[in-house]
């Protein structure tokens, strides 16, 4: 069934369901973001990973950010906890391991990283949670784009000094003190991105006239239907997977005439 049915069926169902008290309604319904377009948001899922388990987005920034201001001495003989305990070595490799919520003991250098962790993308696909990775040297956990042009950048490193937020960067410059030629965009395998929503206006109901009127995130009206007419009955005989007919039925108000416009402008 075409997803803009469900949409309409969840809609309607929930109008009806106050239309008999005389209420008017203005509420958002969530849908699944598999048929979400530009209006997207991100949901912040921040639900823990297991330990070389997949792992969101959201979730690699949060463990970053949980060694960013402890002042950690670098060392790459140190170690530090996360925030369960979990021991992970106080070198830049050993931050993004840290982050990606790794289990290997010790912690893989950069060149492991490469080797074994992950693979390459193009620097244009750079999302949260990737990293900048200079195989004999450095490696940096990317946080963002700071423009639409993709020129510079946020990210998180761990070098001489402690855990640092760097922002502006740019992608084609020198980072932190390495060669930019030195450094290769790479994904860690487990890594995936965050659930998204779409946030879709239900619409609003008018008592006056007993018609519902179906909106989008722009205040536009996508369409409208009054309770009790065919136009009823047909968004119902699409399909009944999201409510009851029956019991959508029951709470509507009492039949009018079927002559009425199922697609007037609201008033």
């Amino acid at each position: 069934m075409p997803s803009s049915t469900l949409s309409r069926l969840a809609h309607v169902a929930l109008a009806a369901s106050l239309a008999a008290s005389g209420a008017i309604v203005a509420t958002a319904v969530t849908t699944t973001a598999a048929h979400a377009a530009t209006a997207t948001i991100t949901a912040a899922v921040s639900a823990s990973s297991s330990i070389d388990g997949k792992v969101t987005r959201s979730e690699v920034i949060q463990r970053a950010q949980y060694w960013l201001g402890k002042s950690i001495p670098y060392s790459q003989g140190g170690s530090y906890p996360d925030s369960s305990g979990r021991n992970y070595r106080t070198d830049c490799s050993g931050y993004v391991s840290m982050a990606w919520h790794l289990g290997a003991s010790p912690n893989p250098n950069t060149q492991g990283i490469a080797d074994s962790y992950t693979y390459e993308i193009p620097r244009s696909e750079l999302k949260a949670g990737d990293v900048l990775n200079s195989y004999y040297n450095h490696v940096l956990l990317f946080e963002k784009w700071d423009d639409a042009a993709h020129t510079t950048f946020s990210y998180y490193s761990f070098g001489s000094t402690s855990v640092k937020h760097v922002t502006g960067a740019s992608i084609n410059g020198t980072l932190d003190s390495h060669p930019n030629n030195e450094y290769k965009a790479l994904r860690y395998k487990n890594i995936v991105d965050d659930v998204q929503t779409r946030a879709t206006k239900a619409g609003v109901y008018h008592p006056s006239t007993q018609t519902f009127y179906e909106g989008d995130n722009a205040g536009s009206t996508l369409g409208s239907a009054k309770f009790g007419n065919a136009g009823w009955t047909r968004w119902w005989a699409t399909g009944t997977t999201t409510a009851s007919p029956a019991s959508a039925r029951t709470t509507r108000p009492p039949r009018r005439s079927t002559s009425a416009t199922t697609t007037a402008p609201p008033p």
